[in-house]
């Protein structure tokens, strides 16, 4: 209850600059945009353990000292003259070979450790629906406020020659954004800024050193104001 009223309050100078706005006739109404974004946001990783007779875990982390440039795709359906959809996903895999440990020599030719074979992948899906409104003194200005939710996963595997190893991590995400566009070419390419007056992230880590090990979590709770800058440049269609 107390995160609703914290969001709700975050929105409330958005709504007071709706009323203030002119009601028209949207001529984005059934139409589409998509944008490519730059925002500097949270991320997500983590590392499947090498073997050891001792493990920690931390907890992901959600704030300001760990964050960094990220792109993105970011699009929307505007379903009325007032309400849009906004809907955003990202996907990633990568894997590597692994290599057998070389013996060395003695003192004379260093011996090189095994390289495991490894793989990841990542996912992000975020959903949210804006009340959006052109401004009084110039309609190809378009003012925008509504809520977010979130999701992010990250899975790490890795096949040591002592063990199979395995991490994984979340993120859950709900937050007010605030935005606004303005039209370059009329209803058709814009560019934007976007941010987060307030966020609230829950975030878990759970690690599996090796298959007779039980998995081990730790989680966390993070509420971030002016969170997640981001400029925008798309077309509507």
């Amino acid at each position: 209850m107390k995160i609703t009223k914290l969001l709700a309050i975050a929105l409330l100078p958005s709504l007071w600059s709706y009323t203030q706005a002119q009601e028209v006739v949207s001529p984005l109404k059934n139409k589409v945009s998509l944008a490519a974004t730059l925002s500097y946001n949270n991320y997500l990783t983590t590392y499947a353990p090498a073997p050891a007779t001792a493990h920690s875990v931390y907890a992901p982390e959600a704030n300001w000292a760990n964050k960094r440039m990220l792109v993105g795709l970011d699009g929307n359906w505007f379903l009325s003259n007032t309400w849009k959809l906004n809907f955003s996903a990202g996907f990633s895999f990568s894997k590597e070979p692994g290599y057998s440990k070389k013996i060395g020599v003695g003192s004379v030719i260093p011996e090189y450790s095994t390289v495991p074979s490894a793989h990841s992948l990542g996912a992000t899906v975020a959903l949210g629906f804006d009340r959006f409104f052109h401004a009084k003194s110039n309609q190809n200005f378009v003012w925008y406020v509504g809520p977010r939710l979130g999701f992010a996963y990250v899975n790490s595997a890795a096949n040591y020659e002592e063990a199979y190893s395995q991490a994984e991590a979340f993120n859950a995400r709900i937050a007010a954004t605030v935005g606004a566009d303005y039209y370059l070419v009329e209803n058709t390419f814009f560019v934007g800024v976007q941010i987060d007056p307030l966020a609230y992230t829950y975030g878990v880590h759970t690690i599996k050193p090796q298959p007779n090990v039980g998995s081990r979590s730790a989680d966390s709770h993070n509420f971030s104001v002016l969170a997640a800058p981001t400029l925008k440049i798309g077309f509507t269609f």
